[in-house]
Order: C-alpha cells, then structure tokens, then sequence
C-alpha cells in the first residue's frame, strides 16, 4: 500500500512538472506577430459596403495606426486545401495548406514581418492574382524559401507568388506553423482588426471606434474584442 502511494505521488508530481513546463513553453513562444493592442469587431450588416470610409475615419481619430481585413480570425484558421501545385512538387504528395482571405491592412495591423517580396498593393491594384504565402510553405517550394515572383497553380488557375510573411502560430500554439496562404479578401462577411498607436486612452478608442461603427451599422450591436 505504501509503495503504491509513492508510486501514485511520483506520478503526479512529475505529470505537474511536466504539465507546468508545456504552459511556460505555450507562453514564452513567439507567436509572430503582436496580438498587444489590436481590437477585433465582426463586419455585420452594411459594413462592407462602407469599408473604406471606415478605415479612413478610423485612422483620423489619430489613435488608429492600421486596420486590416480577414475572414477568419488569426487564432483560428480552418480553411484549407490539398489541390495546390508548383514546380518541383512530388505529383503523388498530397500537402494539405491552410487558406486566410486578408487585405493589405491585415499583416500590418498584426505587425507581420514579410521576408521576401512585398505586402498586397492597396486596394489590390494589380494584385487580383496575386498571393502571399508563409515561411513554411515556401521552403517547400524552394529550399531557401525565396519564392517571390514564383507561380502555383490550383486546378486551372494560376497565382503568382507577391512575398513570403515571416511564420506565425495560429490553431494552435503547441505545433509548428503548418503551410498557409494569404488570398486577396473583397469584404463581405469576416473580421476588422484594428491596430491602436501606444499609450492610447481605450475607453476613448472604443467609444471613437464605437460612434464610426454605428454610423454605417445602426442596427446592430457594436461588439469587440481584444
């Protein structure tokens, strides 16, 4: 009985050390990119029709530095897709990449770092075909993972390789960041976020970006998040 006792206190102590180390682990680990200061609001309703006059007004507040636009939020990332091919790829491989409709606003207002090529254009001016891709999947592209300018293609269309962001975690912060594309994102339904300057005064932000929100949105509740 004594010997089980031992036993069964060993057992927690070391599944508590262990346990203990994978927080510390999660917490200290560069998530690669800055979650401090951004709010996030759903686009709901006539949000999306209006975007642009948001942006512009959320920045001359004065305490806007960036807004950017996604689909999904960079914490949870659920689409994807195995059907996209390049030169040099394994034809019998199936990679399985994850996909996140942005706009130009979005790496900044995350403070992204790009490693090769170049952000979205604004507004998408020349960029309708255009993709960024993450560290992960360009070195599986190419070994040195300089891929800018390159082309992959998905079933018929084709999309040419505008730069390489710097990886980040999403889904999960226990894994290494799986292969993932950035695709042009026209408003519709998905998400704002928005990047304040330092040492702004939130509970005026929030009622600055409150007011603006409910101009173009009156009928729905203005929602956010940190």
């Amino acid at each position: 009985m004594v010997v089980l006792q031992y036993t069964a206190s060993i057992v927690l102590i070391i599944s508590t050390i262990i346990i203990y180390q994978q927080i510390n682990y999660a917490k200290g680990r560069d998530l690669g990119y800055n979650r401090s200061q951004v709010i996030t609001t759903n686009l709901q309703g006539n949000l999306s029709k209006h975007i642009d006059l948001i942006k512009d007004q959320l920045k001359a507040t004065g305490n806007i530095e960036h807004v950017g636009l996604s689909d999904m939020s960079v914490l949870n990332i659920g689409s994807n897709s195995s059907g996209f091919e390049w030169e040099g790829k394994d034809p019998k491989s199936s990679i399985l990449i994850s996909m996140l409709r942005t706009d130009d606003g979005f790496i900044p207002s995350m403070d992204m770092k790009m490693i090769d090529g170049r952000n979205f254009n604004p507004h998408f001016l020349g960029d309708s075909t255009s993709i960024i891709v993450n560290e992960t999947l360009a070195k599986m592209i190419k070994k040195d993972g300089m891929v800018a300018g390159s082309t992959i293609t998905y079933g018929t269309e084709s999309f040419r390789i505008a730069g390489v962001v710097k990886n980040f975690l999403y889904n999960s912060v226990y894994s290494s960041p799986m292969p993932l594309i950035f695709i042009p994102f026209s408003a519709s339904n998905g998400i704002l976020n928005i990047k304040t300057k330092n040492g702004v005064d939130f509970p005026v932000v929030i009622q600055q970006i409150e007011k603006i929100i409910k101009k173009y949105n009156p009928s729905y509740p203005f929602e956010y998040r940190f």
